[in-house]
């Protein structure tokens, strides 16, 4: 259970260098903590330094970065894009990213996935294609909310973990959801 996502920046060059982000994609949770603590060039370009994101955070060090905090996966595997088109066309038909992210010319821009029904009346096949909207300001974005409501995909997910933990021996449940202090049990 997670929202997934994808946050971009574009580098001077116009390039566009991204990484992917596992929980809490939604304009409440990612968009809000990249608004709140990451809304400037030389603050944002540091959430690129790791790679892949199991949660932001609202300092790099508290952000979970695979490979960095979890010792998996390489270990800086950020995408680059030759431009911000690129980058946005590259997510057409993706179902499994529900929102890209994109800082450009000092604010960050948010897409989100637009799933659109398709019906073939010769064979009578329902299907399904997905596209991303057009960036809109994270900050426009109708499910954007600055007071944090309710609890994030990875407190839910860490409060189910140390349930668990608690019910059996704590060395044979890892919840990759976990607080910082229980993940670095694993190192």
């Amino acid at each position: 259970m997670s929202t997934r996502s994808h946050i971009a920046i574009e580098l001077p060059s116009e390039k566009v260098k991204a990484i992917y982000v596992h929980s809490d994609g939604y304009p409440s949770g990612v968009g809000r903590i990249l608004i709140d603590h990451y809304n400037d060039y030389n603050t944002a370009i540091k959430l690129f330094d790791f790679g892949d994101c199991s949660s932001l955070g609202d300092t790099v060090e508290n952000c979970s970065f695979y490979f960095r905090d979890w010792n998996r996966g390489e270990e800086n595997n950020t995408f680059t894009y030759n431009n911000e088109w690129c980058y946005w066309n590259d997510f057409g038909g993706n179902i499994h990213i529900e929102y890209l992210y994109l800082f450009k010319n000092g604010e960050w821009l948010v897409s989100e996935m637009s799933s659109h029904k398709n019906f073939d009346s010769e064979t009578y096949i329902e299907n399904y294609y997905v596209l991303h909207t057009k960036p809109i300001k994270v900050i426009d974005h109708e499910d954007f909310n600055r007071e944090n409501k309710g609890m994030t995909e990875k407190e839910m997910i860490s409060n189910i973990g140390e349930m668990l933990q608690d019910k059996f021996s704590s060395d044979t449940i890892v919840i990759q959801g976990q607080k910082m202090t229980a993940k670095e049990k694993l190192n």
